[in-house]
């Protein structure tokens, strides 16, 4: 038996080092100097602008533009990336007072995803009042998940939550258990948990590859070796507080979920009549170490909210928000049949005639609110934070055509000659599913005899097309924008917006 243990603490050991790279998000801004909105004193004036994100990115994909209330542009020289891969940086040129634009855009090295964002901040003038107002900033445009990946990370959730919670199971309350009542014969009921985690070990791994499978995918020029040195990158120096919050809410859960699980899987041989006093120690012990289970779900939860939630406004005004409310609200009445359980249902289950039959029929309902929870979980990985500033407002247009919505952003909205991203997501007119077939995507920019062409990268996500620093916008009237799609199946699509550009 020491072996068997023996066994189980180092396979739980090596659980618990490839926790934290299960969680993911999108390359999204975390801070950055100036920050968002931020109102500078006339001297001095900054000499670089630096964007902190949640991600590694891509080096190469890094891309900064500064822009004064004209459109000008001030940055003054490359694009540098940290060590690390979190912090982007470019020189300006001197400045004085203004509204500047900060449009900033990377590919993370984690998941593969673009993302496109931008913020003002404003230099007062001599006399220190400001020389215009700062834009508004809503939330930006966030790129849709696709249900492939989020399908995967809850085969990784649930497999992690099998695997994690046989080995906390069977180490805590069956092990214990059975040295208390060496007369009952756990050996095979054992056996049966040790298998049970292997099976869930292989639902992890194959999870992880099916993952790293989608993410490649979407960025097929990014080699295996950069995944694997941006992921260390991002395990070694990503935020302490998210990290360990990660960390925590993720072991709460699956030694939470995954011991009701193995539960679940033994019921048979717990409700043997001869096996009660076994049965019973068994539940009780669960039922001590799922106390510390909750506490680092809620420790871990409510760090994580800090961070990526960071405001009651955005927690009820955000998709993200309303997810993490979704799985608070199914969190409360798992914490209550748990404890109806310990506090009232325990007690009783001491003696034969009573039994444990009662808390293992909670049992079941507590599986499938479990499971849920790790699905509600997996979308989450697949959204980006709700705390996430940003700039000027957004500016979209829609059109349909063939069946296909088009969904066209621009980035910051466009007012002047300048520098713009342009991001086009595609869905099914109308249920709004995602449309996965378009191969490729073309811009053409027409303003009287100006004519420009534009090849837009993608897909990412099956469905999102991106043209980083887009110059085409270079003077005022109102530019038609021509986008050509080309589907795998040969018929192409054409949609036409128009962008009005006033003086600069």
């Amino acid at each position: 038996m020491n072996r068997v243990r023996f066994c189980v603490a180092a396979f739980l050991l090596v659980l618990l080092a490839v926790v934290p790279s299960v969680a993911k998000a999108h390359a999204t801004y975390v801070s950055s100097d100036p920050g968002a909105n931020a109102i500078l004193p006339n001297t001095p004036a900054p000499t670089q602008v630096s964007i902190r994100v949640s991600e590694s990115v891509v080096p190469e994909s890094a891309s900064i533009r500064v822009t004064n209330a004209s459109g000008g542009r001030v940055d003054g020289g490359p694009v540098t990336v940290s060590p690390d891969g979190l912090t982007i940086a470019t020189p300006l040129d001197p400045i004085g007072a203004g509204i500047y634009t900060v449009a900033w855009s990377a590919m993370s090295a984690v998941d593969g995803h673009f993302w496109a964002d931008y913020f003002s901040f404003a230099i007062q003038n001599p006399d220190g009042s400001l020389p215009g107002p700062l834009p508004s900033s809503p939330q930006p445009a966030v790129p849709a998940i696709s249900p492939l990946e989020v399908a995967f990370s809850f085969i990784v959730f649930l497999g992690l939550a099998i695997a994690f919670g046989a080995a906390v199971f069977g180490w805590f309350a069956w092990l214990p258990s059975h040295e208390e009542n060496p007369q009952v014969d756990a050996e095979a009921g054992f056996r049966r948990i040790a298998r049970w985690g292997q099976t869930g070990s292989l639902a992890f791994v194959l999870g992880i590859l099916a993952l790293t499978g989608t993410y490649l995918a979407q960025a097929p020029t990014f080699a295996w070796s950069s995944f694997a040195i941006s992921l260390a990158a991002r395990l070694a120096f990503g935020s302490a507080l998210v990290g360990v919050s990660d960390v925590a809410h993720l072991i709460g859960i699956c030694a939470w979920v995954g011991g009701l699980l193995a539960i679940l899987w033994t019921r048979p041989l717990l409700l043997e009549p001869e096996a009660h006093p076994f049965a019973y120690g068994v539940i009780a012990r669960f039922s001590r170490y799922t106390f510390w289970s909750v506490g680092l779900v809620l420790v871990g939860g409510f760090g994580l909210a800090l961070v990526l939630v960071g405001t009651l406004d955005a927690l009820a005004g955000t998709v993200y928000g309303w997810f993490v409310l979704a799985k608070v609200a199914l969190f409360a009445p798992l914490v209550g049949l748990g404890a109806w359980n310990r506090y009232r249902l325990l007690p009783r289950a001491d003696e034969p005639a009573t039994g444990v039959r009662p808390i293992l029929r909670n049992v079941r309902l507590e599986v499938v609110l479990g499971a849920i929870i790790l699905a509600v979980t997996a979308v989450l990985t697949a959204l980006a934070p709700a705390a996430t500033p940003s700039g000027p407002t957004e500016y979209v247009q829609h059109a349909t055509r063939d069946g296909v919505r088009f969904d066209l952003y621009v980035s910051p909205s466009p007012t002047v000659p300048g520098v713009y991203v342009f991001q086009i997501l595609l869905y099914v007119d109308p249920t709004g599913a995602i449309y996965g077939n378009g191969t490729n995507a073309t811009l053409t920019f027409t303003n009287g005899t100006t004519v420009e062409n534009v090849r837009m990268d993608g897909p990412h996500g099956a469905n999102h097309f991106i043209a980083n620093n887009v110059s085409a916008l270079s003077r005022p009237g109102l530019w038609r924008i021509d986008l050509l799609l080309t589907r795998s199946d040969g018929f192409d699509i054409r949609v036409t917006f128009y962008v009005p550009i006033s003086g600069g």
